[in-house]
């Protein structure tokens, strides 16, 4: 949501912006009153669910793949918005911190070397990479040989997706 392209998508942030602090049903009765678009008023219940689900926890510190897997959903205007709206500066620092340093962070293994290790191909693939991400972002590994060895030990110790929160 909230992309700029979008013919008034700078509007709708700003909108957005101004009633994310509201309870959620609130926004939504205030679209209707003042007689906005239904997918307005999709967004300004979106960014209250934003604001009170993602923005009130990075209020205190996180680790960074929780930052990265509450942020990942936010198109780029919807970063800034979420900036704007940010309740605390340690927020506003994680949101940075995404921004310049996790977003882009990613496991160095592939498919094919998962295969080798035996697992088997299927969901457990995306399973496994995610967890390789998180373990990156929060520097469980550093290197490529750290990433082969922690795959290689959660595969025979009977691993699952344990932390996907």
């Amino acid at each position: 949501g909230l992309e700029p392209n979008r013919g008034n998508g700078w509007l709708l942030a700003l909108f957005v912006t101004l009633t994310c602090r509201l309870e959620t049903k609130e926004a939504i009765r205030l679209g209707r009153r003042l007689q906005v678009k239904r997918k307005t008023i999709e967004e300004m219940a979106t960014g209250c669910r934003i604001y009170q689900e993602f923005l009130l926890r990075l209020a205190e510190q996180q680790p960074p793949s929780r930052v990265v897997k509450m942020l990942d959903v936010l198109s780029k205007t919807g970063m800034i918005v979420a900036w704007a709206i940010a309740p605390t500066e340690v927020a506003r620092t994680q949101i940075v911190q995404y921004m310049t340093r996790w977003r882009d962070v990613r496991h160095t293994m592939t498919g094919e070397e998962l295969r080798a290790l035996g697992l088997a191909p299927g969901p457990a693939y995306g399973q496994m990479l995610r967890r390789l991400r998180r373990a990156w972002l929060d520097g469980e590994v550093e290197t490529p040989v750290e990433e082969r060895a922690l795959a290689a030990r959660l595969m025979a110790g009977g691993w699952g997706d344990d932390d996907d929160a």
